[in-house]
């Protein structure tokens, strides 16, 4: 019985992580999705926040530095950053696919265990 709980506990604490990581990828999917957005939505002059209520018109003339992981950024023409932010989304979703299938298996797994400890 002290053995199942540790592993209710366990599991527990993996579901709570899961569902972090779960939030996270949710967050980085929105702004994805909003770059892509503004990617296609971009013509002629747009406002650039700079910060600290600094706003800048301004024309995009040249490349988009996207970043590409580990800190890395690269220019690229805005198809070329479309087509960046689109895979980028897209192993986004795959990653959220499989930490909700994982999620999902560990709430299967609690749901079994509270049965189990419930019957003594």
């Amino acid at each position: 019985m002290e053995e199942k709980a540790r592993d209710y506990r366990s599991l527990q604490a993996q579901a709570v992580e899961l569902k972090r990581q779960l939030e996270v990828i949710q967050s980085l999917l929105a702004e994805c999705l909003s770059a892509e957005r503004s990617l296609d939505s971009l013509d002629g002059d747009a406002f650039f926040q700079l910060g600290s209520g600094v706003t800048a018109l301004a024309k995009p003339s040249g490349g988009f530095f996207v970043e590409v992981g580990s800190g890395v950024v690269v220019e690229a023409k805005r198809e070329d950053a479309k087509v960046m932010l689109a895979k980028k989304r897209q192993k986004l979703e795959r990653a959220f696919d499989a930490t909700e299938a994982a999620f999902v298996e560990a709430a299967r797994q609690l749901s079994q265990l509270e049965e189990e400890l419930s019957k003594g």
